[in-house]
């Protein structure tokens, strides 16, 4: 097959590109767009403007990358149009059989009169209820549409694969004629491959790691509390953060005001192997984040990666994480107080585990796996 991703946001490290990496592998002839971001200097503004309707292409990985210039600044009419005659170029000029979609707004939306299957990985409509702030808002609901360009793309596309049970329904509500599919996220490969022999001296025997970009729903308040309380049953307890994000100043003062600074570490954003290697060396991995529609229709693939290193984990009881039913994971509830989370820490410490056991439960949501799914989805949709 001949195919064509348009990925949730043009990086090398997403769920669109695993994706197209690995469907090449299988013998797919697979293209991958990327984008500048809008330019902001003179210099920019002059190049976009003067090559916005051309592309620049180059292999990677064994994929097509193909990438696409924007017009200056918040300006959707103009990109909207030029963008969509662009995919057309490449969508002629290459022969391709399919384009899989996971853009979110009206600016990366494909034609829909080329054969589309959407791939939804977000619950992008709960975001912006919940979590935009009010420009964002404003930009995503009035400028850029986002609702509207979710809806369309369902409704356009001759298949629909998703990432969660949740998500799944969400698609059948607005298209109850087209097939949808759950496919959920692989984990690297890297974590799989990663060593076992890591000691634990770096952080201590009780040693928790938490990843994320730390925002409100990180529940950062009530597992700095938790610390504190954990304290009094180990005085080696040492809560390690790595991530950046908005709630990181408040808890490093909340840290600070609670004298647990010799208990917290705030590594911030660390490369792709440091991760490995620091919650390797910690003895358990937390995702206290709040149960909410965003989070819950999510797939957790943290909890992957954390399995895939052999780690205990604590998680709060979201719904997707309930249903991977791993032994290794504490679920508690979320809505209760703290004391809920500090017992589910206390299991997860006292709980006997092989990592190597562990580990195999990984195995199941590589990304090589994933594809082979998501490939055989293609085939069989474009057969008919």
């Amino acid at each position: 097959m001949k195919l064509l991703i348009i990925p949730h946001s043009p990086a090398f490290d997403s769920r669109g590109y695993f994706l197209a990496k690995h469907l090449a592998e299988l013998g797919d002839e697979v293209h991958f767009l990327i984008w500048d971001p809008y330019p902001r200097d003179i210099s920019s503004v002059k190049k976009n403007l003067s090559s916005s309707l051309k592309y620049v292409a180059y292999i990677k990985d064994g994929i097509m990358v193909h990438k696409i210039r924007r017009l200056p600044f918040f300006f959707p009419p103009i990109n909207h149009y030029m963008f969509r005659k662009l995919i057309s170029q490449i969508f002629k000029r290459q022969g391709l059989d399919v384009v899989i979609s996971e853009s979110f707004f009206n600016e990366l939306e494909p034609r829909f009169n080329l054969p589309l299957v959407y791939d939804l990985v977000d619950h992008h409509e709960a975001y912006l209820d919940t979590y935009a702030g009010s420009v964002e808002r404003f930009g995503l609901k009035y400028i850029l549409n986002l609702k509207k360009s979710v809806h369309d793309q369902i409704r356009h596309a001759v298949a629909v694969t998703a990432v969660s049970d949740i998500l799944v329904d969400y698609a059948r509500n607005i298209n109850p004629t087209v097939g949808v599919y759950k496919v959920p996220n692989g984990v690297d490969s890297l974590f799989l491959k990663a060593s076992l022999e890591r000691s634990k001296a770096r952080f201590g025997k009780h040693s928790m790691v938490y990843v994320s970009y730390f925002g409100k729903w990180a529940n950062l308040p009530k597992l700095i509390q938790a610390t504190r309380l954990l304290e009094r049953s180990y005085a080696d307890i040492k809560l390690v953060l790595v991530g950046d994000g908005p709630s990181i100043l408040d808890a490093k003062k909340r840290v600070a005001r609670m004298g647990l600074s010799g208990h917290v570490n705030f590594l911030g954003h660390v490369d792709r192997e440091e991760l490995m290697n620091i919650v390797s060396e910690c003895e358990i991995a937390l995702s206290p984040c709040k149960k909410d529609l965003v989070r819950d229709s999510a797939f957790p693939i943290k909890i992957i990666e954390y399995t895939a290193l052999g780690k205990k984990i604590v998680s709060s009881n979201l719904e997707e994480v309930k249903l991977l039913r791993f032994p290794n994971i504490v679920l508690y509830d979320e809505s209760k107080g703290v004391e809920e989370l500090v017992n589910a820490i206390i299991t997860a410490f006292n709980a006997d585990m092989s990592e190597r056991k562990i580990r195999k439960l990984g195995y199941k949501y590589t990304w090589k796996g994933i594809a082979k799914e998501f490939h055989n989805i293609l085939e069989g949709v474009l057969v008919k």
